[in-house]
């Protein structure tokens, strides 16, 4: 059976906690999958950036990119896309999947090589906040300790550093002994919202 017959994906899952320098992006060389140079030199037949949750809006960024359709397969140029992605973009997940496939060239026979496909998604953003049982502060003061103000980039495994936030602004003023709980929900919009006890 021949090799463009193999069925093949290839995902680069990269961090999602926080945007990575180009110097740390994860490479193809780096990440446990499959040789990635298994299709190197192969025809590119088309390249997409898409997002499946939505995000991209009007924004075309293929232009930016340096896998082009119709020119040789390179896994460097993939591992800087990735990189351009994570700058422009402030995505919070990048995976790529280069898969083999084949078109009817002019003269009937088939022109064999890849198809790339660029998945990216946006990150989560704190929404509402709730704050129960504090009876001597001003939300306000309260919402500056916590250092994340709605519409911020926010992830749930962040609550921890709210609560190592809040306990530090409290022990500040006197108030040692102060238990404090932050409960994270993601609502059906990626929205999360704390509700700090």
């Amino acid at each position: 059976m021949g090799d463009e017959l193999i069925p093949f994906l290839l995902l680069f899952f990269l961090a999602q906690a926080q945007e990575p320098t180009p110097a740390e992006t994860p490479s193809p060389q780096t990440t446990k999958v499959p040789d990635p140079t298994f299709y190197s030199g192969q025809l590119v037949l088309g390249m997409s950036i898409i997002a499946p949750e939505g995000g991209l809006g009007d924004n075309d960024l293929e232009p930016l990119m340096k896998t082009r359709q119709d020119a040789p397969y390179n896994p460097q140029d993939v591992r800087q896309d990735i990189a351009t992605l994570y700058q422009i973009g402030a995505f919070s997940q990048v995976e790529v999947e280069i898969e083999p496939g084949a078109y009817p060239g002019p003269d009937g026979q088939p022109v064999k090589g890849v198809y790339v496909t660029y998945r990216v998604f946006l990150p989560s953003r704190l929404g509402h906040v709730s704050i129960e049982g504090n009876h001597r502060f001003h939300k306000r003061a309260l919402m500056t300790a916590l250092g994340h103000r709605s519409g911020d980039r926010f992830f749930p495994e962040e609550a921890t550093t709210v609560e190592a936030a809040l306990l530090k602004f409290y022990a500040g003023r006197g108030w040692t002994e102060a238990q404090i709980v932050a409960l994270p929900e993601v609502d059906a919009e990626g929205m999360v919202n704390l509700n700090i006890k």
